[in-house]
């Protein structure tokens, strides 16, 4: 099983063992040099190594259809265009398998806008939705309904995860 992390911070927190399969994590973040030192201040060895990615930028690096999984947890809110990036993971999932993301509730709204935190993520009736700063509500649900099938709820205090399911070329969405 091949797993992408996005926005994996110094250390993965994606789990390295399933029994009777064989997990290969690759984890991207835009800061890994910055990591790389602070681990080797600290004389850390991680058993998995970020590397340098751009989220926006993943099919630059990496195949389409490449990973069984693709995950984010309280990164993609801190892109330039998270959109951009929600298209640059399903590219590189494999069809029929999933992205899943975590991230806190309208982060960008809680931080005042300062820093990486320029978005607001939220789910909404079990879709998930984005919006910055004087910016309308875009429905990511629907954005991506040809290429995804989304499940968005609320997990525990101000956290939620997204999960999206990449369609097949086969599979069609009928609208209403």
């Amino acid at each position: 099983m091949r797993v992408l992390d996005v926005g994996a911070g110094p250390l993965t927190v994606v789990g390295k063992k399933w029994a009777g399969r064989k997990i290969e994590i690759v984890a991207v973040d835009p800061l890994a040099a910055e990591y790389d030192r602070l681990l080797s201040k600290h004389g850390i060895r991680p058993v998995c190594r970020t590397t340098y990615a751009r989220a926006e930028g993943l099919t630059g690096i990496f195949p389409a259809a490449g990973f069984d999984f693709v995950h984010a947890r309280n990164s993609i809110d801190h892109s330039s265009d998270p959109i951009r990036t929600i298209s640059e993971m399903l590219r590189v999932v494999k069809p029929g398998c999933w992205v899943y993301l975590e991230h806190k509730i309208n982060e960008g709204r809680t931080e005042n806008y300062h820093g990486l935190h320029q978005w607001n993520f939220f789910p909404r009736s079990g879709e998930f939705f984005i919006a910055g700063r004087g910016r309308f509500a875009v429905n990511v649900s629907a954005r991506f309904r040809n290429m995804a099938e989304t499940q968005a709820e609320r997990k525990d205090g101000s956290w939620f995860v997204v999960r999206m399911r990449k369609r097949s070329a086969l599979e069609t969405v009928v609208r209403p």
